[in-house]
């Protein structure tokens, strides 16, 4: 494309009018030139990243666009070096990180170091053992049942980047206290009317296990056909649709997965998911991003779903694709707008089973699970946590703070807050699986949460 208005066949104003935007990809494949798709189809469907709907305002803050480059093993050193370096500097804004050194310059006076937990392990004795690490070097920090860090440690994880006090003594760190990162208070944005976002979540069509009668229900309520008053009048003042992934069931994500699918193909999935949600109203914008379970790379951060695979989906007007993770800002017409960081949550498996506070109540604690990460910054700190892609800036950071942080994955839905930002986790549309018996997970499908953006108050309505 660059080579386009290099040679004056196009100038930017030209690309602005563009509205085919398959033929003009088609344009350019035919001069034998090499296209992001994904990138060009969200350049242009979303003009410039900005929809306006009338009622409705969508901004896309962060939405990570696939560069398609070769990676190498620099670029986890990279990945990592990134992380470190951006919650440096979120730690280094809190009023308790004091007499900040580096690793190499510990003395034996107390000191407060910003570190990667490396390892950590307990010894014989039942104290911990924590290897930290900076971009200087590598210390042996010890933790005592009688330090204040020793309680901490049911909430501290490998690979998370956090503020450590504490004084050296030979070539150990005796930790008297850790400081996460965490988030400031968030006041709660100011909106002056009564309209609601509604949040969903792992729709799973073409699954046999796919709830249709509750999903048209769903669709019934929103075209204000079906519920009491106060139902049919919430319904008539939504003005914002969010989709946190799982759209589809796919094909082969897991073992044996053909025989509990009722649509094997695909792109019929895909087709099916977009019938059903055509039924929409068309001046309700519908922010969808993928999941593990849909047609693009499992390693986060996920790009936008390819247009060559979902191509009636954003031939909806209303559907505005962005990236797993992404932040959105909603109605910013009269103030600053509402940012919703949305996430679809394939780390909450393994954080489920390592995290000692949130271990204990397993997936009934997804209130847990949201406060743990925003406490982190960071959607999935441990290396293992889910599929990474090592790319020169880590994506999964929490650098913004949102008003809205909202995500799916577990197939329940729940509620909570966490110094004003308000956490929704979504439900699903899905009937339990063999996989799910396999493992113990009991799903709520077919629960919606249902916002109002002037007051944060949320309701929970059932459709099935």
């Amino acid at each position: 494309m660059n080579k386009l208005l290099e040679e004056g066949i196009l100038t930017s104003s030209d690309l602005k009018e563009i509205e085919d935007v398959d033929g003009f990809i088609k344009f350019l494949k035919e001069r034998g030139e090499v296209v992001a798709t994904n990138t060009l189809y969200l350049q242009f469907k979303e003009k410039k990243k900005k929809r306006d709907f009338g009622n409705s305002l969508v901004r896309i803050k962060k939405s990570f666009e696939n560069s398609n480059r070769k990676l190498s093993i620099d670029d986890w050193v990279k990945y990592y070096n990134s992380r470190y370096n951006k919650i440096k500097k979120i730690l280094l804004q809190r009023e308790d990180i004091k007499d900040f050194v580096q690793i190499k310059d510990l003395k034996g006076k107390p000191s407060t170091i910003i570190a990667m937990i490396y390892n950590i392990r307990q010894t014989a004795k039942g104290n911990y053992l924590v290897e930290l690490e900076d971009p200087t070097g590598f210390v042996k920090g010890i933790v005592t049942p009688k330090k204040n860090s020793f309680s901490q440690m049911k909430e501290i994880i490998q690979d998370q980047v956090l503020g450590v006090k504490g004084r050296k003594s030979g070539i150990f760190f005796f930790v008297d206290e850790f400081i996460l990162p965490d988030i400031p208070e968030k006041e709660k944005p100011k909106i002056d009317e009564d309209i609601f976002s509604v949040f969903i979540s792992d729709t799973h069509v073409g699954s046999n296990m796919f709830l249709p009668k509750q999903f048209n229900k769903f669709i019934e309520w929103i075209n204000g056909k079906i519920g009491n008053k106060s139902q049919i009048d919430m319904a008539k003042k939504v003005r914002y649709i969010f989709i946190s992934g799982d759209l589809v069931d796919g094909v082969g994500v897991y073992p044996d997965q053909e025989k509990e699918l009722e649509i094997k193909d695909i792109y019929k999935q895909y087709e099916k998911f977009t019938e059903l949600i055509s039924k929409i109203p068309e001046e309700i914008p519908i922010i969808v991003i993928p999941g593990n379970h849909d047609a693009i790379r499992l390693a986060e951060p996920q790009p936008v779903l390819p247009n060559d695979i979902v191509k009636n989906l954003y031939s909806l007007s209303n559907v505005i694709p962005a990236s797993n993770p992404s932040v959105v800002n909603i109605h910013g017409i009269n103030s600053r707008g509402v940012d919703v960081l949305t996430y679809h949550g394939y780390s909450f498996d393994y954080l489920v089973s390592n995290v000692k506070e949130i271990e204990k109540v397993g997936y009934e604690g997804a209130d847990l699970i949201m406060k743990f990460l925003l406490r982190s910054r960071h959607l999935a700190p441990p290396h293992g946590a889910t599929p990474i892609a090592p790319l020169p800036e880590d994506f999964l950071v929490i650098d913004q703070v949102p008003d809205i942080f909202t995500a799916g994955h577990i197939h329940k839905a729940k509620i909570s807050k966490y110094k004003g930002v308000l956490n929704i986790m979504s439900s699903c549309f899905q009937g339990r699986t063999s996989f799910q018996e396999r493992v113990g997970h009991h799903p709520e499908p077919a629960r919606v949460p249902v916002v109002n953006l002037k007051t944060f108050e949320t309701r929970l309505i059932r459709f099935g």
